[in-house]
């Protein structure tokens, strides 16, 4: 949601240096459980508000996840995962590459966000 009001603003505040032949889009957005779907122009966003979780617990969730998810690609589930057809075979790959990519950008985050014990004294 931060990502759509920070869009929001800069749409809004950028409307005077344009002239009248340009149009900005209408922006959309829909929530659900703590999920923003965000629509501006040809622009969609997706964001995840994790209440109450810091991010080293929302990337060991995520990660969790991930483990489960690679567990149908080897040992005694391979069989199962190379029968599967190719398209199931690739969309689970892609998750399996997003969330991934979701706990890198939450360890990077879990790193930045720790105060700094060493000054509390």
């Amino acid at each position: 949601m931060a990502i759509c009001c920070a869009l929001l603003s800069c749409i809004r505040g950028s409307r005077g240096r344009f002239n009248s032949k340009h149009k900005v889009a209408a922006m959309h957005e829909v929530t659900r459980y703590g999920v923003t779907a965000c629509r501006s122009g040809r622009n969609t966003s997706l964001t995840t508000c994790a209440k109450l979780e810091s991010p080293a617990e929302l990337a060991a969730a995520k990660a969790a996840h991930l483990h489960a998810l690679l567990l149908m690609t080897h040992g005694n589930c391979l069989e199962r995962f190379v029968s599967m057809d190719a398209n199931i075979q690739e969309s689970l790959l892609s998750l399996a590459a997003d969330l991934a990519l979701q706990i890198s950008a939450l360890s990077e985050l879990a790193l930045v966000d720790v105060p700094d014990q060493s000054t509390s004294v």
